[in-house]
């Protein structure tokens, strides 16, 4: 895969992340307001719980179906080798031992220079079939990507704008100090009734 595309992917993916850890509750609050407005009830509890179980569930099938795929494309862990990339080998003299290849060096480092064949060679602990490979490239790049793109689709078409919020949440405000200035009288009047009540006893 040429490194022209790749980085342009890589693009879209992290402008797509950046904008999913800010946008969503933004516009999750915006769309409380607008509730409140027409049902009189404040609801962000249930709100949250939904957007909360939806998360858990995509990263359930995230989590599950990309692992899959890349078991039946034949992946390897640590590409079939018994050490090496990390794990560390039962020799000191060892950087890996796989299969078809033996990793001898003076240490078992990473920057250890190879005592045998090619010294440039990567190590076979570090290849995955190609199948394997564009599997990762799909479900880490691709699939994300064309995510994050369409969920831009409903987040730009959201009718709730900057003016339309102001709209909502003065009108909220309003209702609350209407609701506010009658709940007034009423508790003045049965504070008087209460008084009034406790002369006529006494």
């Amino acid at each position: 895969m040429a490194d022209g595309p790749l980085y342009i992917l890589c693009a879209c993916v992290g402008f797509g992340m950046a904008a999913s850890y800010v946008l969503p509750d933004a516009l999750l609050a915006d769309i409380i307001d607008y509730d409140e407005l027409h049902t009189g009830l404040r609801s962000e509890g249930l709100y949250t719980v939904v957007e909360s179980n939806l998360q858990q569930y995509a990263e359930i099938v995230g989590g599950v179906v990309p692992s899959l795929v890349a078991y039946f494309a034949g992946f390897q862990s640590l590409g079939g080798c018994s050490c090496g990339c990390g794990a560390k080998c039962d020799a000191d003299y060892l950087r890996w031992s796989c299969p078809a290849d033996v990793g001898y060096a003076c240490t078992d480092g990473f920057g250890a220079t190879l005592l045998y064949g090619e010294p440039d060679r990567a190590a076979p602990c570090t290849v995955q079939p190609e199948g394997v490979q564009w599997s990762f490239r799909v479900f880490f790049l691709a699939v994300p990507a064309a995510c994050y793109l369409l969920a831009a689709i409903p987040a730009w078409k959201l009718p709730i704008s900057s003016h339309s919020h102001r709209a909502i949440v003065a009108q909220l405000r309003a209702r609350e100090a209407a609701e506010a200035a009658a709940a007034r009288p009423a508790a003045c009047s049965e504070a008087a009734e209460a008084v009034a009540g406790g002369a006529e006893a006494g």
